[in-house]
């Protein structure tokens, strides 16, 4: 899975993420169902935040977009 954010841009961090999630599901280079990397994977990856993935997975799973299962993961 592939992210990329820019920090120098005005869109916040987690925006950044959560709109390039949603990309990957709609042009299929993430398939409905597969696991997420997790909050800390994904922060240490994009060097940014715990918290800022965290608020973008936070708000794809209240859009319904992702699932969250504590325990297994993010799908």
């Amino acid at each position: 899975m592939k992210i990329e954010i820019d920090k120098k841009s005005g869109i916040p961090l987690y925006l950044q993420i959560k709109h390039q999630i949603k990309k990957l599901l709609r042009n299929g280079d993430l398939k409905p169902g597969e696991q997420l990397p997790t909050e800390r994977d994904l922060s240490e990856r994009l060097e940014v935040s715990r918290n800022t993935v965290s608020m973008a997975y936070k708000e794809l799973v209240l859009e319904d977009v992702i699932r969250s299962i504590p325990g297994k993961g993010t799908f």
